[in-house]
């Protein structure tokens, strides 16, 4: 594949700024990695200050929750550079990124329902989580795949 851009890839012209709804998307990248640090930070407070969680189920429910926080953290950033640069990649790798935030956000809910002893208010609050990414990719995924202004923009 060449560096060049092909008139089938974008629309004709010199690639675009970031503008139009991407305005919303780079305020939300920007404000998901600082949210991201928040819940990292948050969840170490957590980790330190709880009594010491021995195996079985619980500690599967804690090690996902880590791993959910470090995986979005670490995708957060490389997508803000990818958004900036205007990269080619950003487009698949952020509906990547959105499912792959659902399929871990209906695992959380169902190993945190499987947890013995927790209630439904529990689970009930971790479902807010594969809700709100499920509706977050129900806008912007159509927006991203037939845009022409997605298009134009991403197209180094």
């Amino acid at each position: 594949m060449t560096a060049e851009r092909s008139a089938s890839d974008s629309l004709s012209g010199p690639a675009l700024h970031i503008g139009g709804w991407l305005v919303l998307i780079a305020f939300g990248l920007i404000v998901s990695v600082g949210g991201n640090l928040l819940n990292c930070w948050k969840l170490f407070q957590f980790l330190t200050a709880a009594p010491s969680i021995k195996g079985g189920i619980g500690l599967a429910v804690v090690m996902l929750e880590v791993f959910i926080q470090l995986f979005m953290l670490c995708a957060s950033v490389v997508l803000v550079a990818l958004f900036f640069f205007r990269k080619r990649t950003f487009k698949p790798l952020f509906i990547a990124y959105i499912a792959s935030l659902f399929c871990l956000g209906l695992t959380s809910v169902a190993l945190t329902a499987s947890v013995p002893g927790v209630s439904a208010e529990v689970v009930g609050q971790a479902m807010t989580f594969p809700i709100y990414v499920f509706l977050l990719g129900a806008v912007w995924v159509p927006y991203f795949l037939i845009s022409k202004r997605v298009k134009s923009t991403f197209v180094f």
